[in-house]
């Protein structure tokens, strides 16, 4: 008697429609919390930046620059989730997952690493909506800083 393995999903595909549904609003979720911090580091780094250049205060030119660090790091950490979201995406869709397992990084930690090249720090934080993004804000304030060094 053997016995086979049962699906993963039920045979009409409801069950895999449903779970790519709660994948999907996490893969969204995490976007649009990326796009927050987004706003966030702009509207605060603007404002201290500014300040810091009519005013020749050196001190609101670094809160800028620490602002631009803290909220990259947290949209870093967003921008990872997200990509683990979507490799779980991916097994899901190829029926590698799980019925309604939600577990994103256990599941990029099961896999070849090739794989899940993308969602480690190093490559996460190079990425172009990272690095340029805040890169150009952080050169902003580091010019920002400079102009209020040679004013003084």
């Amino acid at each position: 008697m053997s016995t086979s393995p049962e699906p993963l999903f039920s045979p009409d595909g409801e069950d895999r429609r449903k779970h790519l549904e709660f994948v999907q609003t996490a893969i969204a979720r995490m976007s649009s919390a990326s796009g927050l911090a987004k706003g966030w580091a702009l509207s605060v780094a603007t404002v201290a930046y500014g300040y810091a250049g009519t005013q020749d205060a050196i001190n609101a030119a670094l809160v800028g620059l620490f602002a631009v660090a803290l909220f990259g790091w947290i949209d870093a950490g967003y921008l990872k989730r997200e990509r683990e979201f979507r490799h779980l995406y991916d097994g899901v869709r190829l029926d590698r997952v799980a019925v309604f397992d939600m577990h994103a990084r256990g599941y990029c930690d099961g896999r070849r690493a090739a794989e899940v090249r993308d969602t480690t720090w190093s490559c996460v934080v190079r990425s172009w909506t990272i690095v340029r993004f805040y890169g150009l804000m952080a050169l902003a304030g580091v010019l920002v800083v400079a102009w209020v060094i040679v004013q003084r």
